[in-house]
């Protein structure tokens, strides 16, 4: 399977949030002219297109050479094309403080933390948008019966989507998207051999180039980080900083 360049993940990343504004907004639209169900169904819908985007920063921690790995990404349980887990990754996004890399782990570990499941939601969508057949009551189900028989409520999910909104914005304003950072998350993740070292590294991307806290419960100053990746990555350490330092001021202008 093909493997994905940084430029080419950075640029399905726009694609992916532009994709998703889309959904998100003509849900809206739908809900307030009382269309419950077609609205209901696109916000979900915009949650998965969002998911999108974290797992794209997923594919950057894959090695290019790494065949079964990108299979495995692309067509896979669980993969690109995986509604369940798109949404298990939007909503992910959804409940976190931070920034997208420091997510990267849970991304690939995919840690399940949630109350109701993304299958159940993924299920719940296509009740909205089309009709099916219940073999135990022997009953049509249609986006209009499931409404009349619960009734829709998409305050609540407009605004959890509206907290993913939030957290693209946010990481969009920090440069998360921007191609040289995706391509310097690659470089990192290429560097790293273990997690210790992968998360002095990500300090230091953080610290260098977002130029923003990892969220994590004990942060450490910038020399002590710089140290600590010396003290790893004798030959790689001093020539990172001085990039990173560059692309975080550039960052800035």
């Amino acid at each position: 399977m093909t493997a994905l360049t940084p430029q080419e993940i950075a640029a399905g990343m726009a694609e992916c949030i532009e994709s998703a504004h889309d959904l998100y907004d003509n849900g809206l639209l739908l809900h307030y002219q009382d269309r419950p169900t077609k609205a209901r169904a696109l916000l979900i819908l915009a949650v998965e297109e969002y998911g999108k985007i974290g797992w794209l920063y997923r594919a950057l921690m894959l090695d290019p050479e790494a065949k079964a790995d990108w299979r495995q990404w692309w067509k896979g349980k669980g993969g690109f094309r995986d509604h369940v887990l798109k949404n298990e990754l939007g909503r992910m996004m959804m409940s976190s403080p931070g920034l997208l890399p420091i997510l990267t782990p849970l991304f690939r570990d995919r840690f399940p933390f949630f109350t109701v499941s993304p299958k159940a939601l993924d299920r719940h969508k296509m009740a909205m948008l089309y009709l099916d057949f219940d073999h135990d009551s022997r009953q049509w189900l249609s986006p209009k019966s499931y409404l009349n028989t619960y009734g829709i409520d998409n305050r609540p999910l407009i605004e959890e989507v509206e907290q993913v909104v939030r957290f693209v914005a946010r990481n969009n304003k920090a440069g998360v998207f921007n191609p040289r950072v995706v391509a310097a998350f690659r470089q990192l993740n290429e560097l790293a051999s273990d997690e210790p070292g992968r998360f002095a590294l990500l300090r230091l991307f953080y610290a260098t180039i977002l130029r923003a806290s990892t969220g994590q419960s004990q942060e450490k100053p910038l020399e002590q980080v710089i140290a600590e990746c010396r003290q790893r990555f004798r030959d790689a350490a001093d020539r990172l900083v001085d990039d990173w330092n560059k692309l975080g001021a550039a960052l800035l202008v």
